[in-house]
């Protein structure tokens, strides 16, 4: 929180996801929604939380029909007016990172230097789309019914470990989840924390003073952070299954589907 908590706007969306977990206790769902839709009007990034919401939620038709009305609600009361005022100021945001290229301290990034084809912007948006969406399902697909807290947990370390862009405040989506869904354990989180510390020191010794070897360091640290993301999805989903709460087999994902239909 030292380090990132003025960083960028991320602890405004955030708050936002805490006020969502909030709202999911008491299982008012169509709160939960409105509640992503202020933070998404934010930041871009809790709106994966509503796939997970839509099919691992008890939810009836007419619940995932409200709940979707919500969010769209929210987010349309919040943007319309400034799509109407300027238009391409609002869009920026969206044709920004449509032509954006993997960032320094991505893995995309260092995938990129180890394969110099991989440099197509376009092809990278697709294939981490499509890995993000696939992973996603499947993740949804083994949850019991209701396990949203940790559907929300399990996308968001999908979606650190799959987009071209990963900024060092990112780790803070993963506080609240670390309280309420995995068991807090120190050393992992510390040593995400220290990795994540060398990625953003070594960036900008690199960018600013050009130090040499500083960029080698980021890469070296950022395939440790994303190592360690690795392993704390791992680690949620052996705590999961250990208190029986994934499912043995995948087919459940195939009704769920349907039911949205």
């Amino acid at each position: 929180m030292f380090l990132f908590s003025v960083y960028n706007w991320d602890v405004l969306a955030l708050f936002c996801v805490v006020l969502a977990l909030y709202a999911l206790r008491s299982e008012r769902y169509y709160r939960v929604a409105a509640f992503l839709a202020l933070g998404f009007s934010t930041k871009f990034y809790p709106a994966i939380y509503m796939l997970p919401l839509l099919i691992i939620a008890p939810l009836t038709k007419r619940g995932r029909l409200i709940v979707v009305l919500a969010f769209l609600l929210v987010v349309a009361a919040i943007n319309v007016p400034f799509m109407i005022a300027h238009y391409p100021g609002w869009f920026y945001f969206f044709s920004f990172n449509a032509t954006r290229m993997p960032n320094v301290d991505s893995l995309w990034n260092v995938l990129g230097v180890m394969i110099p084809s991989l440099g197509d912007v376009k092809a990278i948006n697709k294939i981490s789309l499509v890995l993000f969406l696939l992973s996603s399902l499947w993740l949804c697909g083994i949850l019991r019914k209701g396990e949203v807290e940790a559907g929300f947990f399990g996308v968001t370390l999908l979606f650190l470990l799959l987009s071209k862009v990963f900024s060092p405040q990112y780790l803070l989506w993963l506080l609240p989840f670390f309280a309420l869904v995995l068991p807090p354990s120190k050393k992992l989180f510390y040593a995400l924390e220290l990795s994540n510390a060398a990625v953003l020191f070594s960036t900008l010794s690199f960018l600013f003073r050009d130090v040499p070897g500083s960029l080698v360091t980021t890469y070296v640290f950022v395939v440790a952070r994303h190592c360690l993301l690795v392993f704390t999805f791992t680690s949620l989903l052996y705590t999961l299954r250990r208190e029986g709460r994934v499912e043995l087999l995948f087919s459940s994902l195939r009704g769920r589907l349907l039911a949205l239909s």
